[in-house]
C-alpha cells in the first residue's frame, strides 16, 4: 500500500506590516508538492511573483531521518533595495547601507 500525497498549490501571500516595502508586500504563488511516505521522499515544484520577479523553487528530500535536501532557485532580476529598503532614521531619512547603527 503507497502512502503519496500531492497537492497543487494556487494563491496569493499577503504581508500586512508597514515595515516591509509595497513591492515586497504580495506574493504570488502555484505549483504542486507531493510526498511518499513509505519511500521517505518530498518533492515541491514552486513558481513566485515577487513585485515583477518570477521566481522558479525546485526542492526536494530523500530520507525523513537523516535528510538530504536539494533545493534549486531560479529567479529573473531582483532589485533587492526596491523590495527592502534602508530603515529610516529617528529623523525620517533613510540609512545608507553601512551595516552600521546609530
Amino acid at each position: 500500500m503507497a502512502v503519496t500525497h500531492s497537492a497543487k498549490l494556487d494563491g496569493q501571500v499577503n504581508i500586512e506590516d508597514p515595515s516591509v516595502s509595497k513591492a515586497a508586500s504580495s506574493l504570488k504563488l502555484g505549483g504542486s508538492v507531493s510526498a511518499d511516505i513509505k519511500k521517505e521522499t518530498a518533492m515541491a515544484n514552486l513558481t513566485a511573483l515577487l513585485d515583477k520577479a518570477n521566481m522558479a523553487l525546485k526542492a526536494g528530500v530523500n530520507g525523513f531521518k537523516t535528510p538530504k535536501i536539494n533545493v534549486e532557485l531560479d529567479a529573473d532580476e531582483i532589485n533587492v533595495d526596491q523590495l527592502f529598503p534602508a530603515p529610516k532614521n529617528h529623523h525620517g531619512c533613510r540609512r545608507a547601507g553601512t551595516g552600521q547603527h546609530g
